[in-house]
């Protein structure tokens, strides 16, 4: 991709320099010449840009994404097209990457570590709130300005991504998967605990300096993922305390009921890492919780007090002992014989419900109604789920947006598809910005979806480079 030196997008953003290059897309620091001020430009690579169905994908959740505000998360402040040129212009942030951290430092101490996962829950969980997921949380994706605070960056990107282009064999995950949830690596659905799975992984390099699992490919580490457990990082740097110990064991929990709840509550245990370094406050999981069954003694069968009076009243002990033997033996096979019966009809059962289900290819939903779509999937022996309401320009209120997993993709029968339903266009209200800077009505209005007009007035009452009003 070559060079944009000094080209000026959208009539306003200057490209200055580059100042990162990536898989998806080349980042500018760029001068906006109607703001005065310094942004990131983010312009995406050709192989994405021809694709139209990403780019429809890409443009819905970036503004989604643009909704975001919060001082962990790296503000959004336009998407646009020029010619065959797509580009999202961006907070520019005077730092550097997490990943170059740990590069430059090999691990990061205790306390750095804590403060910036901490600044990273912070910000998935008002993401989460809005009901919208990073999917792609990694050391590359998080920034550390001049300051020390972290930044999370690319929200809605990534998304658009694993939705529409990218697969296991494509170079563009290998940096990727090294923080993948073992949901991600098959496939499956995802929803927050994925990135709290993937920010588990960065609090586990942050503090050992390398990541859990290396492959030769990226479907190797994803399989690793899938079935491996993890070094404890305790044993690669002794320093480490149990409370962070803890904490990353259970934010990357392969089963996601044993794993954080939301991001807030793995920053509750954070917060208390460095206080209570033992760890006894985080909930753990042993490797099997289901307690053990145990049949109760049978040695006290004959515990009633024995006639002591004659002989011929008291039962020899060698015979007892005879009898409680065979007791013994019989209630041994008797439960034995039950318990093989069960698993029997169990595994039965299972074998059985799998020989029947057949692979079904998933039908496209997008543009049905909830009813529509009911209809067709259980044509197909599938079942609908609404993952959830978003507001959308383009997909009329009650319709389809997106669903997962996509069209075409070969699925069980019974099988859930989740879907994104569209609640229209999002009504907003217009605030008054009458005697405001230009620059502060710019920022506002635009942060809102508006587009700012600035014919000239004169005015006696408002000063110079003020709105004067509005319409």
């Amino acid at each position: 991709m070559k060079l944009l030196l000094g080209k000026i997008l959208g009539d306003r953003y200057e490209l200055l320099e580059k100042s990162g290059d990536g898989g998806m897309a080349v980042v500018y620091k760029a001068n906006c010449r109607l703001l005065k001020r310094i942004v990131a430009v983010k312009i995406l690579k050709p192989d994405l840009a021809e694709n139209d169905e990403f780019i429809a994908r890409f443009n819905r959740e970036s503004q989604a994404a643009a909704s975001l505000s919060h001082p962990n998360i790296v503000n959004m402040y336009d998407v646009g097209q020029e010619d065959d040129i797509h580009y999202i212009v961006m907070e520019y942030v005077d730092g550097e990457t997490l990943k170059n951290r740990i590069r430059r430092e090999g691990r990061l101490s205790m306390e750095e570590a804590v403060r910036i996962a901490s600044e990273i829950c912070s910000a998935l969980q008002h993401a989460h709130d809005n009901n919208i997921v990073h999917r792609d949380i990694k050391p590359q994706n998080i920034l550390i300005n001049k300051e020390g605070t972290a930044k999370v960056a690319d929200f809605g990107i990534a998304r658009a991504v694993t939705s529409s282009t990218v697969t296991m064999a494509d170079s563009k995950v290998i940096g990727s998967v090294h923080y993948f949830s073992p949901e991600q690596a098959r496939g499956g659905y995802v929803d927050k605990k994925t990135d709290i799975y993937s920010l588990g992984i960065v609090l586990y390099e942050m503090v050992t300096g390398v990541v859990p699992f290396e492959g030769e490919s990226a479907i190797s580490v994803a399989l690793k993922h899938i079935q491996e457990k993890v070094t404890p990082p305790g044993e690669i740097n002794s320093k480490i305390p149990m409370s962070i110990q803890y904490i990353i064991q259970r934010a990357i929990e392969k089963d996601l009921d044993k794993r954080y709840h939301d991001a807030s509550e793995m920053l509750a245990d954070l917060q208390k890492a460095l206080k209570e370094p033992d760890g006894k406050y985080v909930k753990r999981y042993l490797e099997d919780d289901q307690a053990t069954m145990i049949i109760p003694a049978l040695n006290n069968i004959d515990s009633g007090e024995v006639n002591q009076g004659t002989d011929s009243a008291q039962e020899p002990e060698e015979e007892k002992n005879k009898g409680r033997s065979w007791l013994l033996i019989t209630v041994s096979v008797i439960a034995s014989t039950v318990i093989l019966m069960v698993l029997f009809m169990v595994i039965s059962s299972i074998y059985m419900q799998n020989f029947h289900q057949e692979d079904i290819p998933v039908p496209m939903l997008a543009g049905n109604d909830e009813s529509e779509a009911r209809e067709i999937l259980k044509s197909s022996g599938l079942i609908l789920k609404i993952e959830d309401w978003r507001y959308d320009d383009t997909v009329e209120e009650g319709r389809i947006i997106s669903q997962n997993p996509q069209e075409d993709t070969v699925v069980k029968t019974n099988s859930i598809v989740y879907v994104i339903m569209s609640s229209g266009v999002k009504m907003i209200t217009v605030p008054d910005v009458v005697s405001y800077s230009q620059r502060k009505a710019e920022v506002d209005l635009q942060n809102l979806g508006f587009k700012l007009m600035d014919p000239e007035y004169i005015s006696s009452d408002i000063a110079s480079g003020h709105v004067v009003r509005q319409d």
